[in-house]
């Protein structure tokens, strides 16, 4: 962690102080890389590392791939003057609570270190686990509990005593491998399945009292750790069942309507849809093979794997590993009490999957599986109106999060982490 705000710097700022690319230092953190090493508010840094610097953007790229302890300089201008500093980079300052702390540990996955982030709670003994599975994307879950992703459904858990994980995948804060977009779906899903297995071996962890929360993309990896290894229950939310094939035409469609396309638009588009799906899944051909081979299909392409490697976020690899996967099966072998949660204002995922996933459950071991639809929520836990209100809305600052996620969850995890103790 470098510890300084970094702000773009105008093309004045820049002209002043006889530079032709820079970042201004805005607030500078006490007791970080930025201020034991001497930088201060107001100073243009125009390189790191040997790297020039011309955006905040290319600055923290520099900076997180400098391993902590390692030497480096920083030049820049202060108050028109060049100067060279010469600093240690130095970790992120460890998050610390009045009941817990958090242990930052690892673990070895493909021969690469996946940082884990584990909450212990300063009161003795064995205690139960909230093990998290984030969704799809690509950012780090290394903030203060409290702060950041997730934050309203881990810090509750921290409070009444749980022991938490966090997993950063392949390319986020401190775990290695990545770019983050170029780890393939079965890369990612080994973290977890090695994270799990992990949790069980600290002494202050009940084995026995393990519960998965996967969200969206992490209910996809959820029952497939959870079927290999054992654990008291498994909560998903706003997740997948069905083959991705299936799922993906339902959402284009869905998605596509709420964003004002008619019926005659919506079934051309998912004609050709479906079709450049099967040749880029089922057939494994290239973007630019199907291209070649179907020329009617280069604006399909196109928009979907704009780069012709990477579709949603996220590599062609990574969709056809998950394309693969049979969902039903692992949940037949998921030996855990199990709860689908799905929100009523959803436009990213549906109420089918979430209730088959009960009924496929149930069907093996009856009674283990409940399925809850969250009234007034939408696929991010915000509380909105409608699946229109929601899409409409989605991404937009000032989405307020709807504590009846948070209830349910806790309901069910409470139930039965008692039946389990």
């Amino acid at each position: 962690m470098l510890g300084a705000q970094l702000l773009v710097a105008t093309d004045e700022v820049r002209s002043a102080a006889g530079i032709d690319s820079g970042v201004l230092i805005g607030a500078v953190t006490p007791n970080t890389t930025a201020s034991v090493g001497g930088l201060a508010q107001g100073d243009i840094v125009y390189s790191i590392d040997g790297k020039e610097v011309g955006s905040p953007q290319e600055a923290v790229a520099t900076v997180s791939g400098i391993p902590v302890g390692s030497r480096f300089e920083v030049r820049l201008v202060r108050s028109r003057q060049r100067q060279t500093l010469s600093m240690t980079m130095l970790e992120k300052p460890r998050d610390k609570g009045a009941n817990y702390e958090v242990i930052y540990d690892h673990v070895v996955s493909n021969g690469r270190r996946i940082r884990t982030m584990v909450s212990k709670p300063t009161k003795p003994g064995k205690h139960p686990v909230f093990f998290l599975i984030q969704g799809l994307g690509n950012f780090s879950l290394d903030n203060p509990i409290g702060t950041g992703a997730y934050a309203d459904i881990i810090k509750p858990f921290v409070d009444e005593g749980w022991v938490t994980v966090r997993v950063d995948k392949p390319g986020q804060g401190d775990s290695e491998g990545g770019p983050t977009a170029d780890e393939d779906f079965d890369a990612e899903l080994d973290c977890y399945r090695q994270a799990l297995k992990a949790i069980k071996q600290y002494d202050f962890v009940d084995p026995d009292r393990i519960f998965i929360f996967g969200h969206s993309m992490g209910g996809c990896f959820g029952p497939i750790v959870a079927s290999e290894e054992k654990v008291a229950g498994i909560a998903v939310y706003g997740t997948v069942l069905k083959t991705w094939t299936e799922y993906w035409l339902e959402n284009v469609r869905r998605q596509q309507l709420l964003g004002g396309a008619n019926f005659t638009q919506v079934h051309d588009n998912l004609q050709n849809i479906s079709r450049f799906m099967h040749y880029l899944l089922k057939e494994r051909l290239s973007a630019e093979t199907i291209k070649e081979r179907h020329p009617d299909l280069q604006s399909t392409v196109n928009q979907n794997v704009p780069d012709g490697k990477h579709m949603s976020t996220r590599t062609v690899e990574f969709w056809r590993q998950l394309d693969s996967k049979n969902f039903a099966s692992y949940w037949e072998r998921v030996d855990a009490h199990v709860l689908a949660m799905w929100g009523e204002n959803e436009f990213i995922s549906t109420k089918e999957d979430h209730g088959m996933i009960a009924e496929i459950v149930n069907s093996k071991r009856p009674g283990t599986a409940e399925f809850v639809i969250v009234k007034e929520s939408d696929h991010g836990f915000f509380k909105t109106t409608s699946a229109a209100d929601s899409h409409r809305k989605w991404g937009q600052p000032g989405s307020e999060f709807n504590p009846e996620v948070l209830r349910l969850l806790k309901e069910w995890f409470n139930k039965v982490n008692v039946s389990h103790e």
